[in-house]
């Protein structure tokens, strides 16, 4: 019965509506439909296809008569080919035509067809499909909105990504800094050079750098035929002893004594190896003279220890050197001073007026002098310069600076480091300052160890430290905070923290302060200029007992970095101790607390004490 209605339903939606004879018929089973202009033109299309069909038979019969009529066949198929693609355009326009009527007569059909299904439904059925389209729609408006939400918020947090402040930070490591400055300069003495009055062979007594008192012998002048024959028959009494007091040395009492003379050999080698790459001779003459005297005083010990066990050995000796006294005749220096064995040329009795005489001209001449000349020569003519003996133990070494390099103040105590003399430090007073043109010349005075610098007359130095080690971190990473002080009577302390009380106008308010710095009787607060209510100068503070009044007038600035171990800038004050264009040493003390693997803010320009840091990006360098 149910497959009969359905049957029936369907036969009744597709009879025809004869109040509208141009509305499309829909068949049973939903074939196309036609209107009456589609039907025209089909027909029309009809009966040119039979048109064609005649033309086509014309055609066949024409091609077989003879030659001359191909011309005219020929027009026949120019025209058959025309009328042919006349009917491919009025064919397609037909599809196009049919295509458009099948879709619209298929969506009337469908409303017709919802419409007649919807008046089917039961009002159950019908609140349902209500309910369901107002739950579509809400979804719909919803997506839509969060989707709007969403796209809001992501561009607001890409707008505040884009334009959210960046902190860079770094470790703080142990490090050194050279921050000396380098120089060019030129030795002055007072030194005379000693000649010989005699001809003769000399043998020198007194070593390189020797300090001499007057009237001491420097050099002896021997007669060598004698003197040799004396000197080997002294050289196997002297090995007699040696070999007897090897023989005693477990039963010796002079421990102690041979040990020290042990320790002055090898220190003898140890600093001549220390300076095995300097260009001059002097320490081949250095070395010789404190071996030759190590031997000497050794000698004159075993002596010693044979004078009860062996006293015809030691007569003997004593015979011998009683003679070679008589093939020697010392020669002693006039007046104490300093002996050294190299001259330049440039030699002068009083440097102070050698110092006040030179000008730049001259000093380059003393910079371009190379050659040094070793004295102490064995066999002496007349007028021979033998050695050179410094008068006292003043010098002096001159420099010339650039005048827009002056930094330098007179009376002021300098260390100079002499790079190409070992390193060695010596303690100096500028006790000159001079310009001359665009130039100013540096006078530096001192008298300590002079003896190391008897040699050289041009020198190359630096001021300053070579290696100052601390806490090394960027100079940008450091900020300047002012501190104001404040008394610490007019603190006042209680369970919320430290506050003072300050007068405004005519009423008193608290404002709590944190301290920065302490001393015996003053408290150091940072001025925080951005905030209206902290301790700003010129404020006036009221004591809390007697009710007298301060005004803050008072404050230092202090230097520090931002310390951000967690989420806060903690600031913490530093003490320089040197620096360079790009980075500072810091020294630890209880005063910073800033100690090693601190994180510090590099860039801490828009940064504040205490500030939170959690609207920022923070990355490491």
């Amino acid at each position: 019965m149910k497959q009969k209605k359905s049957t029936r339903s369907n036969i009744k939606a597709s009879s025809k509506n004869y109040f509208n004879p141009y509305e499309s018929v829909t068949s049973l089973n939903h074939s196309r439909t036609v209107s009456r202009d589609t039907y025209q033109k089909t027909k029309q299309a009809s009966s040119l296809r039979n048109l064609d069909r005649k033309v086509n038979e014309n055609q066949k019969k024409s091609m077989v008569q003879s030659t001359p009529k191909k011309i005219a066949s020929s027009s026949k198929k120019n025209s058959t080919r025309k009328s042919e693609k006349k009917y491919q355009t009025l064919s397609k326009s037909e599809s196009i035509s049919k295509n458009s009527s099948q879709k619209a007569s298929y969506s009337k059909d469908n409303t017709h067809l919802k419409v007649k299904k919807r008046k089917k439904m039961t009002k159950t059925q019908r609140m349902r499909l209500k309910r369901r389209r107002q739950l579509q729609m809400t979804l719909r408006i919803g997506s839509v909105m969060c989707l709007t939400i969403g796209l809001i918020w992501g561009g607001l947090a890409f707008k505040e990504f884009l334009t959210k402040p960046t902190i860079s930070h770094q470790s703080v490591k142990l490090g050194s800094l050279d921050t000396s400055i380098s120089f060019e300069g030129v030795i002055f003495r007072n030194e005379k050079i000693i000649s010989s009055q005699e001809e003769g062979y000399a043998e020198y007594i007194v070593a390189e750098g020797e300090k001499v008192e007057k009237d001491a012998t420097v050099y002896v002048l021997v007669d060598e035929e004698n003197l040799a024959t004396t000197t080997t028959a002294k050289s196997e009494v002297d090995s007699q002893i040696y070999n007897e007091a090897a023989n005693q040395e477990a039963t010796s009492n002079n421990q102690d004594k041979r040990y020290n003379l042990d320790q002055e050999v090898k220190s003898s080698f140890e600093e001549f190896y220390t300076n095995r790459y300097d260009s001059s001779t002097s320490n081949i003459y250095t070395l010789r003279s404190k071996l030759d005297s190590s031997v000497t005083n050794r000698t004159d010990l075993y002596t010693t220890e044979q004078e009860v066990t062996n006293q015809e050995l030691i007569a003997l000796k004593q015979d011998i050197e009683s003679n070679i006294e008589r093939y020697q005749k010392g020669k002693v220096v006039e007046e104490s001073g300093l002996v050294s064995y190299y001259m330049d040329g440039y030699e002068t009795e009083d440097a102070k007026v050698a110092i006040e005489a030179l000008d730049y001209k001259n000093y380059c001449n003393y910079r371009k002098a190379n050659s040094t000349t070793s004295l102490a020569p064995n066999v002496l003519k007349k007028e021979d310069a033998i050695y050179k003996l410094v008068t006292n133990n003043e010098w002096y070494v001159v420099t010339y600076i650039d005048a827009d390099e002056d930094q330098w103040t007179k009376g002021q105590r300098y260390e100079l480091n002499f790079d190409d003399l070992n390193n060695q430090k010596v303690q100096f007073t500028l006790i000159s300052k001079l310009e001359e043109e665009n130039r100013v010349k540096l006078v530096f005075k001192s008298t300590n160890q002079i003896g190391s610098f008897l040699g050289p007359r041009k020198v190359n130095f630096s001021i300053g430290n070579k290696e100052t080690t601390g806490l090394k971190i960027p100079l940008e990473s450091i900020v300047e905070l002012n501190l104001i002080q404040i008394p610490k009577e007019y603190v006042t302390s209680d369970d919320s923290g430290l506050s003072v009380q300050r007068k405004k106008g005519e009423n008193v308010e608290v404002v709590p302060i944190e301290i920065q710095n302490k001393e015996e009787e003053l408290y150091y607060v940072i001025q925080d200029l951005t905030n209206a209510l902290a301790i700003q100068l010129k404020d006036t503070l009221i004591h809390p007992k007697t009710g007298k009044t301060y005004d803050v007038t008072k404050s230092e600035v202090t230097q520090g970095v931002y310390v951000i171990n967690g989420q806060i800038a903690d600031f913490k004050e530093i003490e320089i101790l040197a620096e360079n264009q790009e980075y500072v040493l810091v020294k630890y003390n209880a005063k910073s607390q800033l100690k090693e693997m601190d994180k510090i803010i590099s860039n801490p320009k828009s940064i504040k004490k205490d500030q939170l840091l959690d609207d920022m990006k923070i990355q490491n360098e």
